[in-house]
């Protein structure tokens, strides 16, 4: 049998292999390699973002993720930074109130939580940013609705005083025992509801205002029906008018709100900070989102 004869590279039986089909080959390689790494990258750096978080590191995370593409990075992305500004707002939020602000956190968070980006454990964080935002929003628009309520329940702080204040002709009010019941009847309804608000707030007892205008409210009914019990006990009936007569005016003592001393009985400057300490007490709700 004659020998095969010997091919160019030396070897016997086999071609030689084409220098362009083995560079395609390398290259076909190195891209498989490639494309196994950029698929693991985003997911890598999200998960990287999420360690990051866990430690409240917001900041890192942001940067983390920012090398990261697609829609769940990009999600995750929006969530962080929507915490990044809570965090940088939540103080300045409680010195200085702005529901604009409340309102856009509320707004970006309820997105996230509408959109299906987001893997289920970061959207229940979401779903707790927008829940915590949404009642402070809704227990606002509760106090702007129970305002007219407030005011027109502190007119109790005036009622005594109103009826010992002489008229022009030197002759003070006159009143029935019936009316300034229910009168009486009336603010404490309204009380009511102002206690009903409260109680629908978290760390109500933090809101010294509100806690002190509705105890004040109640001792002020309470001395109105005294009055009216010891004018029947003087012998009159519930439908006679009456004068009283005397020098009885009530001073209501002032509270301290800051620097600034205020009354129950002045309602417009009263009623301007009671909204602000609403407003403070609100805000602290939303202190479990924020970390320094």
């Amino acid at each position: 049998m004659t020998a095969r004869r010997p091919t160019a590279s030396g070897e016997t039986g086999r071609p030689a292999r084409n220098p362009l089909v083995v560079t395609v080959l390398v290259l076909c390689a190195l891209l498989a390699v490639l494309i196994g790494i950029f698929a693991l990258r985003n997911p890598l750096l999200c998960a990287a973002a999420k360690r990051e978080m866990r430690k409240s590191d917001y900041r890192s995370a942001a940067y983390t993720i920012s090398h990261a593409a697609g829609s769940r990075a990009q999600a995750l992305g929006d969530y962080i930074d929507l915490r990044l500004d809570i965090n940088s707002g939540y103080p300045a939020l409680l010195a200085d109130f702005d529901r604009d602000t409340v309102e856009g956190w509320f707004s970006r968070a309820d997105a996230l939580c509408n959109g299906d980006a987001l893997d289920a454990k970061i959207k229940t964080q979401a779903e707790e940013v927008r829940n915590r935002t949404g009642l402070l929003l809704d227990l606002l628009d509760d106090y702007d609705r129970l305002r007219p309520t407030v005011l027109s329940m502190m007119d109790v702080f005036g009622e005594i005083n109103r009826l010992y204040t002489k008229s022009e002709n030197g002759r003070n009010p006159a009143f029935t025992v019936v009316d300034e019941r229910a009168k009486v009847d009336a603010w404490e309804a309204q009380n009511a509801q102002v206690i009903a608000f409260a109680d629908s707030m978290e760390n109500a007892e933090n809101c010294y205002l509100l806690n002190y205008l509705i105890k004040e409210t109640q001792g002020e009914c309470a001395d109105l029906r005294a009055v009216m019990n010891t004018v029947l006990a003087n012998g009159y009936t519930e439908t006679d008018r009456i004068r009283l007569t005397g020098e009885q005016r009530k001073v209501f003592p002032s509270v301290q709100n800051g620097s600034v001393s205020i009354s129950v009985a002045d309602k417009g400057a009263y009623e301007t900070y009671l909204y602000q300490s609403i407003c403070r007490t609100l805000t602290q709700s939303l202190g479990t989102l924020y970390s320094a």
